[in-house]
């Protein structure tokens, strides 16, 4: 299950459970991923500590569960972007 954290109500698809992020206590149980709307990173590390999907809405950030490939990966695409060798 996707969690939504928005502190405005998002319209939902099925299979996402929405949560104001203000009553954040942890990953629940259960959720295989995260869209956050906002600036809240403990609710990002949080994701990323329990080695799931968690993505910034509003932004281009996505986060994948942390390792070596997704961060050699990221650094790959930031040098093509900037044209850097």
């Amino acid at each position: 299950m996707e969690i939504v954290y928005s502190t405005q109500r998002q319209k939902l698809k099925t299979g996402q459970r929405f949560q104001n992020p203000r009553f954040f206590s942890g990953v629940p149980e259960g959720a295989t991923s995260a869209v956050v709307h906002g600036d809240f990173p403990e609710i990002v590390a949080a994701y990323k500590a329990a080695k799931l999907e968690v993505t910034v809405a509003g932004s281009e950030k996505t986060a994948a569960p942390a390792d070596a490939s997704s961060q050699t990966d990221a650094a790959a695409k930031r040098s093509r972007a900037t044209g850097e060798n």
